[in-house]
């Protein structure tokens, strides 16, 4: 009678730990969707506009932080001009410039190559601490329409990737 109570009993705790784990992995799935709403940002371009990232509606957005004095920035840069022409009604695109930057720089290279997005100065670094402080150019960071960061990436991307991730969120 013992033995039969033991085996009862050891295959209610087995059945009991097989549940407590399903638990413990769809709480991690639900965690791990979690995404990270951005709060408005506040971006000053270098044609003077402000824009808040608040008042855009419906509109994947796509920052991406770069230098002048970066060759991989400066190699992307037409790919990210390629997304933009071709997407330009759905998203909004800007090119951040970082903080150690030269403004006339900055300005003169956006002008030289007739960039058709805005490019914002963040002299002040606030905006790349709202994102953990970017240290890394090019770094990309795509918010999908619900202001949901969705996707960082540190490098160079190809316009066949970023119009990959952007034609998921539209």
């Amino acid at each position: 009678y013992n033995k039969v109570l033991i085996n009862v009993m050891h295959e209610k705790l087995k059945n009991l730990l097989i549940l407590l784990f399903i638990i413990l992995i769809i709480f991690s799935l639900f965690a791990l969707n979690k995404a990270t709403i951005v709060s408005n940002l506040t971006l000053q371009s270098i044609d003077g506009k402000t824009i808040e990232t608040s008042d855009i509606e419906d509109k994947v957005i796509v920052l991406n932080f770069w230098a002048t004095d970066c060759s991989t920035c400066i190699k992307e840069m037409p790919e990210l001009v390629k997304l933009y022409e071709k997407h330009s009604h759905e998203i909004a695109l800007f090119a951040i410039a970082m903080p150690y930057d030269i403004p006339s720089r900055v300005v003169n290279f956006s002008k030289d190559r007739s960039l058709p997005f805005d490019v914002i100065l963040d002299t002040n670094g606030k905006i790349i601490q709202q994102f953990q402080n970017v240290k890394l150019t090019p770094t990309t960071i795509i918010i999908d329409k619900n202001k949901r960061l969705s996707n960082t990436i540190i490098g160079e991307i190809s316009y066949q990737k970023l119009r990959d991730i952007v034609s998921k969120l539209l």
